[in-house]
């Protein structure tokens, strides 16, 4: 650790944000994790670590990544933004726009699972001066990190968390090969001394189903830049002049994409100038949505668009839907209330500790298609004045509670903590 005048204070269940300005502490951090933006892999975990690793450059810090190359062929180092990004070669995963996938390689996450990860381990020992570590739990990718160095574990999502029950995934013939990877993220959670989560929700989960001591785990919301968001320009994406209604995120099932389909196909007759744009990640399941409603010509699954373009999206949507079944605490409603969005999210996880129903959005039951259509006519029929309201309420509580600086603070003073705790428990 370099020029450290003084030490913050931490207690559990209340992360004091630090004053950079009088107590500034410089630490070499490191983020594993196999995401890192540009990435075709790239989602929320992906986001959230641009976002705080780009501004801890800003305040001096040093900050490596190590990440998985999306071509397992290649490896290299970057220089992204004062990040330093480690690429790492021989994963065990194949994206398909990147590398044929022959038979043997949708093997490969279980013959190259190990050995990527002790490639890891021997990436990590060749650094210097390193202070803290922070490990996603999805993926087990801290397996074989064994080095005398504080280690805090992010709760992103497990595998092993049905999105269906918000229970324990159960083992079935399909996942069969793959359960006994996912249980090594349970043990590593579960023996982790030190953990953060971007929402409540995820930290009961933890606590009720792997039976963590809440005591260990801090809760320590995504964060979202405010000045590149509003810094960016407007682009003419949507349909100008017709009523926008915009989903962003992972075009899947769980994230609730049939029923606001089939929402927004039951209220077309009263809003006729009705145009849905879903934004996101496709795969299998985006693809088929895409192929039975591609006789829909107000229907438009636009399938991954870049990040920046996303911003006057979300200002310039009518509403912006986000059904989940459930979510951790997505960084889309984030940038949405952020944007001055009108964001109508799930009540079943972590947007319901974002969202104040009807001040600074609105809420709906996930996996009921009736609902939710009945919940998007009812705010679409708001007058102008109470969207504008709600909008600005959105802004404001996303600005002063969100904001990289805010949540920033909050992690440096965790991590300091967490720095002088192991010490003190190492000594």
């Amino acid at each position: 650790m370099k020029g450290i005048s003084s030490f913050s204070t931490y207690s559990q269940n209340n992360v004091i944000s630090i004053d950079i300005e009088n107590n500034l502490m410089f630490m070499h951090i490191v983020y594993i994790c196999r995401e890192y933006i540009p990435t075709r892999r790239g989602g929320g975990i992906a986001s959230y670590l641009k976002e705080v690793a780009e501004y801890l450059v800003t305040l001096g810090h040093e900050v490596t990544v190590i990440a998985a190359s999306d071509d397992t062929r290649e490896e290299k180092i970057e220089i992204l933004n004062g990040v330093r990004v480690f690429r790492l070669s021989g994963g065990d995963f194949v994206i398909p726009s990147v590398e044929k996938t022959f038979l043997y390689r949708r093997f490969r996450t279980n013959y190259r699972y190990e050995s990527y990860r002790r490639r890891i381990f021997e990436c990590l020992k060749k650094l210097d001066n390193v202070d803290v570590i922070e490990v996603a739990d999805y993926g087990a990718e801290s397996l074989y990190v064994d080095i005398d160095v504080p280690i805090t574990m992010r709760l992103h999502t497990s595998s092993l968390f049905d999105l269906t029950t918000q229970s324990l995934r159960k083992r079935t013939l399909r996942n069969f090969w793959f359960y006994k990877k996912m249980l090594k993220e349970l043990d590593l959670i579960r023996t982790s001394q030190y953990i953060t989560s971007c929402s409540e929700s995820m930290q009961n989960w933890v606590v009720d189903n792997l039976g963590v001591d809440p005591k260990n785990i801090t809760v320590i919301r995504n964060p979202v830049n405010k000045n590149k968001l509003l810094s960016v320009e407007e682009e003419n994406i949507l349909s100008k002049g017709e009523l926008n209604l915009v989903y962003v995120g992972t075009i899947c099932e769980t994230k609730g994409c049939g029923e606001l389909v089939e929402a927004a196909k039951m209220i077309k007759t009263k809003y006729p100038n009705l145009h849905l744009w879903l934004f996101g990640k496709e795969g299998k399941w985006g693809v088929k949505l895409k192929e039975q409603n591609s006789h829909f010509d107000w229907i438009h699954v636009y399938g991954k668009i870049d990040r920046n373009l996303l911003f006057p999206i979300y200002r310039n949507a009518d509403l912006i839907c986000l059904p989940s079944w459930w979510d951790n605490m997505p960084m889309t409603c984030i940038e949405g209330m952020m944007s001055g969005g009108l964001v109508l999210g799930s009540n079943s996880g972590g947007m319901a500790e974002v969202i104040t129903e009807g001040i600074n959005g609105f809420l709906v039951h996930p996996k009921d298609s009736m609902a939710l259509a009945q919940a998007i006519a009812n705010i679409l029929s708001l007058n102008e004045k109470k969207k504008l309201e709600i909008r600005k309420a959105a802004k404001e509580e996303a600005v002063s509670s969100y904001s990289t600086e805010v949540i920033v603070g909050k992690l440096l003073s965790y991590y300091q903590w967490v720095i002088d705790d192991y010490r003190m428990s190492h000594s």
